[in-house]
């Protein structure tokens, strides 16, 4: 698959092909169709915050679900989805109190673990968020501010932004 990846830390990104994601039974491969870019992508490639080397960036992302680990049960090929920033364990007692957000073995997506700059991402299926409204058009809405994981679907306040995902979806070439 294309991604586009930070390699050292004052560089240019790069764009590149890599593996595309296997999902374990737990996970979802998701189809990126949006990514924002935040000020955080900016401060791991100026230097100003550490990050995993290589890394693939992006941790605001909605896409479409493209395969389903075999013990993925309430979600499914198709879904419009967006994903929660952090992948959490699930058992540790922030997460078991709802607090996913101090989760001790949080990982955040696009530092720790490669992100959405990419044609696919996979992530553990409790923290990808199913939207409720597929037919309102190709918008989905990037809650990263109050997205757990815990909840599967969501339904967009009406004065949150919203990202319009392009269609056909921009290339990733150079």
């Amino acid at each position: 698959m294309k991604a586009i990846r930070l390699h050292a830390t004052g560089q240019a990104l790069v764009a590149e092909t890599i593996a595309t994601p296997t999902p374990g039974p737990l996970d979802v491969l998701v189809r990126v169709r949006a990514a924002g870019i935040c000020h955080s992508d900016a401060h791991y490639r100026a230097g100003i915050a550490p990050t995993r080397l290589p890394c693939t960036l992006g941790h605001e992302v909605a896409g479409v679900v493209e395969a389903c680990g075999d013990l993925v049960t309430d979600l499914a090929i198709g879904d419009r989805v967006c994903l929660n920033y952090l992948v959490t364990c699930g058992e540790c007692e922030c997460c078991r109190a709802g607090n996913e957000q101090f989760c001790v073995n949080g990982e955040m997506i696009g530092k720790h673990r490669d992100g959405g700059f990419a044609e696919f991402i996979c992530v553990p299926a409790r923290g990808v968020l199913r939207l409720l409204d597929p037919s309102a058009g190709d918008v989905a809405w990037l809650g990263r501010n109050i997205a757990k994981s815990s909840p599967k679907e969501i339904q967009p306040p009406r004065r949150e932004m919203q990202i319009v995902f392009q269609d056909p979806p921009a290339s990733l070439d150079p």
